[in-house]
C-alpha cells in the first residue's frame, strides 16, 4: 500500500503537468548537433542554414497550456533579437498538422517559422513540450530549459551571452 501511495505521489504531478522542471543546463560538450525540420511553408530549416547566428528552439505543442503561456514572452524575445537570432517553434506532437501549427502561429502573431520536431527531440534530449534549447552561432548547445521552460529574463541573459561570444 505504501509503495502504491509513493508511486501515485510521483505520477500525479507528472500527469497534471505540475512539475517544477529541471534547472537550465549548460552544454555538456562543445559539439554541434545536426538537426533539421520542414516548416509549415515547406522550407527545410537546418543547422547548416542557421549557422552564423545563435538559434533558439522552442519545443511545443498546440494543445499545451504552458506553451501558450510562454508565447507572449517568446514573442517579446524574438522581437528584441530579430535579425540577430534565429527563432523556431517545433511541435513535439506529430499530430500537430501544418494547419494546426499555422493557426497557432497566426493566433499568437509569431512571425518565425513553425514545424514538427520529429527526430529533433531525440537529438536534443527533449522529453516534454515547453522546452527551450539555445544554440551558439556554431550550432553548439549552450543552454537547455526543460519543462516548464525559461523566463524572459533568463532567455535574454543567455542570448546576450551567446551574442557576445
Amino acid at each position: 500500500m505504501r509503495a502504491a501511495l509513493l508511486a501515485l505521489a510521483f505520477v500525479l504531478p507528472v500527469v497534471a503537468g505540475c512539475l517544477q522542471g529541471d534547472p537550465p543546463t549548460p552544454a555538456s560538450d562543445a559539439m554541434a548537433v545536426p538537426w533539421s525540420f520542414t516548416d509549415t511553408e515547406g522550407i527545410v530549416r537546418s543547422a547548416n542554414g542557421s549557422a552564423g547566428k545563435p538559434t533558439l528552439l522552442f519545443f511545443m505543442a498546440t494543445w499545451c497550456s504552458t506553451c501558450k503561456s510562454k508565447s507572449p514572452m517568446l514573442k517579446n524575445v524574438a522581437e528584441a533579437y530579430a535579425g540577430r537570432v534565429n527563432v523556431y517553434s517545433v511541435s513535439v506532437d506529430e499530430t500537430d498538422t501544418d494547419g494546426k501549427l499555422e493557426a497557432w502561429r497566426e493566433a499568437r502573431e509569431h512571425p518565425w517559422p513553425h514545424g514538427r520536431a520529429g527526430e529533433m527531440t531525440k537529438a536534443f534530449g527533449v522529453r516534454l513540450q515547453s522546452t527551450f534549447v539555445l544554440l551558439s552561432a556554431e550550432g553548439e548547445v549552450l543552454r537547455k530549459w526543460d519543462y516548464p521552460g525559461a523566463s524572459e529574463e533568463d532567455l535574454r541573459g543567455s542570448l546576450e551571452k551567446a551574442l557576445s561570444g
